[in-house]
């Protein structure tokens, strides 16, 4: 697996979300297989797109990212936790990623809409903050 966009490792030319979903299934393939010929791509990506705080609310991402998008990158690392893929040592641990997310998706958790849930958006500046996703 070769890492398309140095300047943002991680991240796939589309859709951000599906960056997550591919490092998610990267990781299982590792996991079921013992092939670790992908490992250092995934683990740069992960953490490259975690940002600062270790949330999946990166720079690169910050301006145009969804609940959903952030909760596909949660999922994505709960699934690293859980198979526990190697992390890196001076690296937060994968669950501790996972958790931050989902911290954050908790605080924007939304009673009014549709007796509780998420928005598909975060920002009020992106279309489709007054709609709900499946998986938000």
């Amino acid at each position: 697996m070769a890492t398309r966009r140095a300047k943002y490792p991680g991240k796939l030319p589309e859709n951000w979300w599906q960056s997550a979903i591919l490092f998610d299934t990267m990781i299982r393939y590792w996991h079921f297989t013992g092939d670790a010929s992908n490992n250092a791509a995934v683990s740069q990506g992960m953490y490259h797109q975690a940002g600062d705080d270790s949330d999946y609310m990166s720079s690169d991402a910050r301006a145009h990212i969804s609940n959903v998008d952030q909760a596909y990158w949660g999922l994505a690392a709960i699934t690293a936790a859980e198979l526990d893929f190697p992390a890196e040592s001076k690296q937060p641990a994968w669950a501790n990623s996972a958790q931050n997310v989902f911290d954050e998706l908790v605080y924007r958790w939304d009673e009014g809409a549709c007796k509780g849930g998420l928005r598909w958006q975060i920002w009020p500046y992106r279309r489709g903050l007054h709609e709900e996703d499946g998986l938000g």
